[in-house]
């Protein structure tokens, strides 16, 4: 009998609290109803099952409320140790954090309700589970993962003949699948979702089904057809006494308003999705309809409120992007295997929070410490994220500014070849080219001139081929060099038919000592590059009567070609600047011969292409000989 007396008593005092708690519209409460409803809630599962019923209510009225109410349901479901209401009340909490915009808390607890309840086997939260991380993906634009999730949630809410779930999940997947573009899917889903949702006369879902089919006619550009199908959602949402629906719905109509350049209306729809969403703590719809409310107080010229609401919508945008920075969804997928051990954590806690209320004022005191010690560790250990975050951050830009300035002093680099080196010739052909008139000139010396001039440019060609293939490979990229087996001695030979003329001249002797059968796996015409650079620098730094030979040694892997000449050799610090960029230099031949320095360049990138190693001996006034190291075919 006493146990009757209790429950009844129970029973009676959440009456008192629910009629404090709510008018006859159901839309405002007291200040401190939440405090005494959750104060006042008794430990057993009718207090843990009232505080779950409020959370569900108020979720598209006051997230905020209806998150501290499922909270406080989590906390004694545990304590109790009622398994359903702990999936129930890990549900909730996902909710109310996708009402207020808080992506991140809403998916960790999705993904905590899903487990939950998979692993007591309660279907219709495993569903809801399915349904709140469909949504979670549907606000982060995953519409795939969205609509698969989604469509989990249909399968489990009609076995089990759940009608008013099975119109909700009707209505979300033709949403997700709106915004996936897959138009002909979302027309398909929400024409069932409207015939399901009037059967059953559930004005909430109706709303969402209106507002869904409104979105699609309005993609469809069928405005008129939109504005109908808005204004149905918003009077099914006032009928609903649905907060969230409202806001949306107004929303809506306030864009279409804009779209249509009916300024005033939009601002007048606007101002009334704000007190929808601010009273449902939505940060990110606030911040879309503060943007949306400034652009049409533009619209009508009033540009000083117009810059108040854009002002608002900065705010909040910055705000919700700084909490982006610290909070990654990403971030919360990769930690899932932690959960379970979060979960332990937790549940010690609880227990360790049940004790300490047996316990004297010392044991609370040393609780307390121990409490503000864990807090002082947390703010120091996010102190310390960011501070790595941030060095990341600098460690990116330095990077990024040294190849900055890597890329400037290449392009001074070659601007600088381009107006020394190139201009002085292409002047000098300017000049003498008037001068090649054959009435003006005798055969002889026209002949010379012309021969003259032809070799100019030759020179010249191979200036520009060797300048512009360098610079190609540096500012563009490499690309894969057509590995092939090659005759080597025919590539020199060709190269030593091409420089004859300039060799004759400074009776220098050419001379190609490579076997016929010598062969070897290379590009054929970065090698060709390669030979003919490395020849022309043995022409143009040996003296009159000197010598330049092509010989090749085979090893069992490699082929060795070496170059050598008996001209005027390099010192040990111009070896060993030949390869780099930023010491790179030029020297004018013995006969006063001009070059860009460039050829060696080319050549050092294309025999890296080609897994070649170039190696150089020098010694002033001795001659020079360069080896480069081939794989044999």
């Amino acid at each position: 009998m006493r146990q009757f007396l209790n429950q009844l008593f129970k029973v009676f005092l959440s009456l008192f609290y629910l009629s404090i708690f709510f008018n006859t519209n159901a839309q405002t409460y007291h200040p401190n109803a939440i405090k005494k409803i959750i104060e006042g809630a008794s430990p057993d599962s009718i207090g843990v099952h009232q505080l779950n019923n409020l959370s569900e209510i108020l979720a598209d009225k006051d997230a905020e409320q209806s998150l501290q109410l499922a909270k406080k349901a989590l906390e004694l479901a545990e304590t109790l140790q009622l398994k359903r209401h702990k999936g129930i009340a890990l549900n909730h909490i996902c909710i109310a954090y996708y009402r207020k915009g808080d992506f991140t808390n809403a998916f960790t607890f999705g993904i905590k309700a899903l487990r939950w309840n998979e692993s007591i086997s309660y279907p219709p939260q495993i569903a809801l589970a399915y349904k709140n991380i469909g949504a979670v993906y549907h606000s982060q634009f995953n519409y795939k993962l969205a609509i698969e999730f989604l469509k989990k949630a249909l399968d489990i809410q009609t076995k089990l003949h759940n009608k008013k779930e099975v119109g909700r999940a009707l209505n979300n997947i033709a949403s997700s699948a709106l915004d996936n573009r897959d138009t002909s899917l979302a027309k398909a889903y929400i024409l069932s979702s409207l015939a399901h949702n009037k059967a059953l006369k559930d004005y909430y879902q109706l709303a969402l089904a209106y507002r869904t089919a409104g979105d699609i006619a309005d993609h469809m550009r069928q405005i008129d057809s939109a504005e109908f199908f808005y204004k149905s959602a918003l009077l099914m949402a006032q009928k609903a006494n649905s907060d969230f629906m409202k806001e949306a719905s107004l929303y809506r109509l306030a864009k279409l308003c804009y779209n249509r350049k009916a300024f005033t209306m939009s601002i007048r729809y606007s101002n009334e999705a704000l007190v929808f969403s601010k009273k449902l703590g939505a940060k990110s719809e606030t911040a879309e309809i503060y943007k949306l409310e400034s652009l049409a107080l533009e619209g009508i010229g009033d540009y000083k409120k117009a810059l108040f609401a854009h002002k608002e919508f900065s705010n909040l945008y910055s705000l919700m992007h700084q909490e982006k920075k610290i909070k990654q969804l990403a971030e919360m997928e990769a930690e899932f295997g932690l959960e379970l051990k979060q979960e332990q954590i937790n549940n010690l806690e609880i227990e360790k929070a049940g004790r300490v209320v047996q316990q004297n004022r010392y044991t609370v005191l040393i609780f307390c410490l121990a409490m503000m010690m864990i807090a002082v560790l947390i703010m120091l250990f996010i102190i310390w994220r960011k501070d790595k975050s941030k060095q990341a951050i600098n460690t990116e830009l330095n990077e990024q500014k040294k190849s900055l300035e890597e890329i400037l002093v290449l392009k001074d680099k070659i601007f600088s070849i381009i107006s020394h080196d190139l201009r002085g010739p292409i002047a000098s052909l300017s000049a003498v080219l008037p001068m090649l008139e054959p009435e003006s000139l005798d055969y002889d010396s026209y002949a010379a001139l012309k021969n003259n001039l032809s070799k100019q440019v030759k020179s010249l060609n191979l200036t520009l081929e060797n300048l512009l293939i360098w610079a190609r490979t540096q500012m563009k990229g490499k690309t894969l060099p057509n590995k092939k087996p090659l005759m080597l001695g025919e590539l020199v030979d060709r190269n030593m038919d091409i420089l004859l003329s300039m060799a004759d001249q400074k009776q220098i002797q050419l001379t190609n000592s490579i076997p016929e059968n010598c062969i070897v796996f290379a590009d054929m015409h970065q090698l060709d590059i390669i030979i003919r650079n490395l020849l022309l620098n043995a022409v143009k730094f040996t003296n009159k009567g000197g010598f330049v030979i092509a010989k090749s040694i085979e090893n069992n892997e490699t082929i060795v070609l070496t170059i050598t000449d008996n001209g005027i050799g390099m010192s040990e610090i111009q070896v060993s600047q030949l390869f780099q960029l930023k010491t790179h230099f030029t020297t004018q031949g013995t006969r006063n011969e001009k070059g860009i320095g460039l050829g060696l360049l080319v050549c050092a990138e294309y025999a890296n292409d080609n897994n070649c190693i170039l190696k150089v001996e020098s010694e002033q006034g001795e001659g020079t000989i360069i080896s480069l190291i081939l794989p044999k075919a």
